[in-house]
């Protein structure tokens, strides 16, 4: 299976996961970051970072619209996927 077949056709994937590199390396705490996200504590996981409100909107707005098109394009994941993506 080729990464265009597993990922989709587009590069609003990479785009997406780019996206959210960039915020990793302007946070100043990159774990904390990720341990707030994943907690669901978005504005703490910003608070990480030292960057105007509306730049991260900006940039978590363009992550979202990426994902969205990614999303139309990928095939859907098989349950295998869905637990490693779940853990």
């Amino acid at each position: 299976m080729s990464l265009t077949d597993h990922f989709g056709r587009t590069p609003a994937a990479f785009q997406a996961v780019a996206t959210l590199f960039r915020l990793l390396g302007a946070s100043e705490d990159p774990v904390a970051f990720i341990q707030h996200a994943r907690a669901g504590d978005i504005e703490a996981a910003f608070d990480t970072i030292d960057r105007p409100n509306d730049e991260l909107h900006r940039e978590v707005t363009a992550m979202r619209e990426f994902s969205v098109e990614a999303g139309a394009d990928a095939p859907e994941p098989s349950d295998e996927e869905r637990e490693l993506l779940s853990s």
